[in-house]
């Protein structure tokens, strides 16, 4: 009975420890209906995402199941998972695929799956305007070592912290912001991103004209230059650098003396303005569900007033920001 006993956990060790090997590379499962002589690996592998979109003249040599979990599998990841593909196609001799079904990572699920028909097109110029030689994974962005975004964003609500020379801090919060920047990739996942921008403490969540009758309001508004270090992980991107900026705060009061009869003696208090820069750090954090919007959190802690004395004291704008990417250089 021991022996028995013994036998029985070798046996489920080993399938065990296969199992386990196994799993340190994608899952890959074909079924052929027809092969051809393998192609080259120079050879170029067309996707294509909709059935209307292949020439008249194809084969299907049979389908294709590539699955993995990102994190856990080796070589699991977008470009990999479409490497598999194109090589599973290679050795049957195919030299297109029809993709089905492909399921990215997401945040709570890093499993990837593709699965696609391979196909032997005889000619790929009939029709030609069905003909599409980008590849599905181009849209997936992968980023390489040279690549060049232009960033446009627009810094939504803007939170003021202000500690001004001689004054009470003001503290406000508020709308509308602009940002033009270049993100320069110096390794896979990692870039530089160099930006100017400025944000408001506008009452309003659009651009309006508004007519400020009487009374007295107090505006706060920051005109920033940065450059951050920023990494990409999955679908996030965190960075940090260094900032200068120029913050401007104003007092104003509206209306004739009348107005302010009863707490000014009828005399219509001058308008306040006061202005500082500063030196100072920033950290950001963005989600980026597509390959070009993202939205995030920008913290500006600003510890250095160089105007219109040089000291320390803090300060801060933290802005929700949308952004926008444009694609302006991709290193193959």
């Amino acid at each position: 009975m021991s022996k028995l006993v013994t036998a029985f956990l070798n046996k489920t060790i080993t399938i065990s420890i296969l199992v386990l090997l196994s799993s340190c590379s994608p899952q890959i499962h074909r079924s052929i209906k027809k092969s051809y002589s393998p192609t080259n690996e120079e050879d170029t592998i067309v996707f294509y995402q909709k059935p209307h979109d292949i020439p008249i003249n194809y084969e299907i040599l049979g389908k294709l199941e590539i699955s993995c979990i990102d994190g856990i599998n080796k070589s699991c990841d977008s470009s990999s998972i479409f490497m598999f593909a194109e090589n599973e196609t290679r050795k049957i001799g195919g030299n297109a695929l029809l993709v089905n079904k492909y399921k990215k990572p997401t945040l709570f699920n890093s499993d990837i799956r593709l699965k696609a028909q391979m196909l032997k097109v005889h000619d790929f110029l009939a029709p030609i305007d069905s003909f599409h030689s980008k590849r599905i994974i181009s849209k997936l962005e992968t980023y390489k070592k040279g690549t060049i975004d232009l960033r446009l964003s627009l810094p939504y609500i803007n939170q003021f912290t202000l500690n001004l020379h001689n004054e009470k801090t003001k503290n406000s919060i508020g709308f509308i912001g602009a940002l033009i920047g270049l993100d320069y990739y110096h390794t896979d996942k990692m870039y530089l991103s160099l930006f100017a921008g400025g944000g408001l403490d506008f009452f309003l969540p659009l651009p309006a004209p508004v007519d400020y009758s009487s009374g007295e309001k107090e505006f706060a508004n920051s005109i920033y230059v940065g450059l951050t270090n920023n990494h990409r992980y999955k679908s996030f991107i965190y960075g940090y650098g260094l900032s200068f900026s120029k913050d401007t705060w104003r007092h104003n009061y509206y209306g004739d003396n009348d107005d302010f009869e009863t707490f000014h003696n009828g005399i219509r208090p001058p308008n306040k303005k006061l202005t500082e820069k500063n030196i100072g750090f920033i950290l950001s954090a963005y989600y980026t569900p597509t390959k070009n919007f993202s939205l995030g959190i920008m913290y500006f802690p600003k510890l250095i007033h160089i105007n219109p004395k040089t000291e320390f004291r803090y300060g801060h704008l933290i802005t929700i920001d949308v952004a926008y990417r444009i694609r302006l250089r991709t290193t193959k």
